[in-house]
């Protein structure tokens, strides 16, 4: 099983002497590789194929929470009497009913969205179980010694060239889980329960998937803002 190299926290005592051993530990080091887990289950085929499916099997209850969230933009706008774009305790006490029917929608979002979290652990799980299998072959094929998480980087030499002594595997940790997970099951077993790995793996995932559609939006408002303003066709003049 690879072993994943954690940061030390050294105290400032020891640390002189201490790093002079590690830096020569490391140095006689060869062949490692950075990878995340999450990011290349995120980014398999298999996966966003699943969460393609969920949204076509479960549109009528996205609809109604994307109906639930406007309602609650709605009530926030109710709440927000001096219109300064923010709820103060005092304007949520001043109007309790508002404040309960917020919390009203919020609980029906929380019970509607169950069932598409649900799906979705359990197409990543199905992948989520063949990741060792995947970076085995890749550490196999490449002949890794060390595999490193991107946060454990927290330095590197100008001298050293990242790129070339330290190789990013998560295209070819992604590619082996493609082979080995074409498609996955969206239909949730009756009983089926998550376990905490499942869970905090897919907490991660909808981080990234998160991150992902911030960054998307926001490149897309760039480029709309930046292109020219497109000009009024010119009219024919008579003659």
């Amino acid at each position: 099983m690879n072993k994943f190299i954690k940061p030390l926290i050294i105290a400032s005592a020891i640390f002189a002497s201490s790093n002079a051993i590690i830096t020569k530990a490391y140095a006689q080091i060869s062949n490692i590789g950075v990878v995340s887990p999450e990011l290349s289950i995120a980014n398999t085929k298999a996966l966003s194929t699943a969460y393609q499916q969920i949204e076509v099997q479960y549109k009528v209850q996205l609809d109604e929470i994307a109906g639930r969230e406007t309602n609650i933009q709605n009530f926030r706008k109710q709440l927000d009497t001096n219109n300064d774009n923010q709820v103060s305790q005092a304007e949520q006490d001043a109007n309790a009913a508002v404040v309960a029917q917020i919390r009203a929608e919020s609980s029906a979002i929380d019970q509607l969205s169950v069932p598409i979290a649900l799906a979705q652990m359990f197409a990543m799980q199905q992948i989520s179980a063949q990741y060792p299998t995947a970076q085995q072959q890749v550490v196999t094929e490449k002949q890794i010694n060390v595999i490193l998480a991107p946060q454990s980087i927290l330095y590197s030499s100008p001298s050293i060239d990242v790129d070339k002594e330290i190789q990013n595997l998560s295209q070819d940790v992604i590619a082996k889980l493609d082979a080995l997970v074409p498609f996955v099951n969206i239909n949730v077993p009756q009983g089926w329960q998550p376990d905490r790995n499942t869970q905090a793996v897919y907490q991660q995932i909808q981080q990234l998937r998160l991150a992902a559609a911030r960054r998307q939006a926001a490149a897309q408002q760039q480029a709309a803002a930046s292109a020219p303003a497109q000009q009024p066709a010119q009219q024919p003049t008579g003659r």
